[in-house]
């Protein structure tokens, strides 16, 4: 086997997410032996991993102005309710509107997985939008965009 079919049977599998360990081991490229497929969504994984910290918060937005650019001008009012060890328990709060995290006030609350440290980074988030009577899921609103960690500051 050239490296020409090699190199055309690795596209094609990692187009396909057809993995043939046997192929690289034959072939001698152990450099680019693929080391496990992934198949699952980052949302299955995080529900399956309770060892993982999800802060709730929740905050008032009001646009005061928009540039022409697109940029918005906003005040914030946030608050963090607390925390759950696992995506389930903390998403499970949020549904049942858990000591009435909206409090008349709140319009949007977002659930951060932010681990152990100083200044430690959050690596994941889920949104959500008060619809009058529940939290419903929603994608992260505009004015948010490029701005993270709301539980710790």
């Amino acid at each position: 086997m050239n490296a020409n079919e090699l190199e055309r049977r690795w596209d094609w599998q990692n187009k396909t997410g057809d993995y043939n360990p046997d192929l690289w081991h034959q072939a001698g490229q152990y450099k680019y032996r693929k080391t496990e497929p992934e198949k699952k969504s980052s949302l299955v994984m995080r529900k399956h991993d309770p060892t993982k910290t999800w802060f709730l918060t929740a905050m008032h937005v009001e646009v005061i102005a928009t540039h022409p650019t697109g940029e918005m001008k906003t005040k914030r009012d946030t608050r963090t309710f607390g925390y759950y060890k696992g995506w389930n328990k903390a998403y499970a709060a949020v549904k049942e509107n858990r000591c009435n995290m909206h409090e008349c006030l709140y319009t949007y609350l977002v659930m951060e997985n932010i681990g152990e440290g100083v200044h430690a980074l959050c690596t994941d988030e889920q949104w959500f939008k008060w619809t009058g009577k529940r939290w419903k899921d929603c994608r992260k609103p505009a004015w948010a965009k490029g701005m993270t960690n709301w539980a710790l500051g």
